[in-house]
């Protein structure tokens, strides 16, 4: 599973360029997508840190003994998502690294400042926390971002015009549902 965390006004277009993804990729999806609200908070690292958040999270099983492209599937979900302002679930599989955390997250760099003032040395990093919390791999070499922040713009973009394009100018979009509300 994978999951992320957008400003709750990007749900429209990001539900949509997700639609689009899946279909012109003939991706085999086989589970829905989750959507859900939170308000915004004050905590540093939440995902709901200073704004009211939308949830937005892919699954795709893989059967033992069968090969599922899920990542390719979680790769353009996370493409979609950053490009719309972001943040990773911390809990889920992710390609972002602290270079991107520190797009995503305000207030990255004191946290950054925190975790180097309770644990200098590195004592409770593994090698996923050095990949997103400081920034390094196993061997200690510095990662560049994920998505380069000409990438991000290129995706946010791409998103504008795709929603731009395909939105109904009432702004209302039909995502299968055959009853009226």
């Amino acid at each position: 599973m994978d999951e992320w965390a957008i400003p709750v006004e990007n749900v429209e277009p990001a539900m949509l360029a997700l639609k689009q993804m899946i279909s012109s990729q003939g991706m085999h999806v086989h589970y829905p997508v989750e959507v859900r609200f939170v308000k915004g908070d004050d905590i540093w690292c939440s995902p709901a840190y200073g704004r009211d958040t939308a949830y937005i999270g892919v699954i795709m099983f893989k059967p033992y003994g069968f090969s599922v492209p899920y990542r390719a599937y979680f790769d353009e979900f996370e493409r979609i998502m950053a490009g719309l302002g972001g943040r990773p679930h911390w809990a889920k599989d992710f390609r972002f690294n602290a270079a991107d955390m520190e797009t995503a997250y305000p207030m990255w760099k004191n946290f950054q400042r925190l975790i180097h003032l309770l644990d200098p040395t590195g004592v409770f990093c593994n090698e996923w926390a050095l990949r997103v919390v400081k920034g390094v791999d196993a061997a200690g070499a510095q990662l560049k971002p994920w998505l380069s922040n000409t990438e991000q713009a290129t995706l946010a973009e791409q998103v504008r015009v795709f929603d731009r394009n395909v939105l109904p100018s009432d702004k209302s979009a039909d995502f299968g549902s055959d009853s009226e509300s």
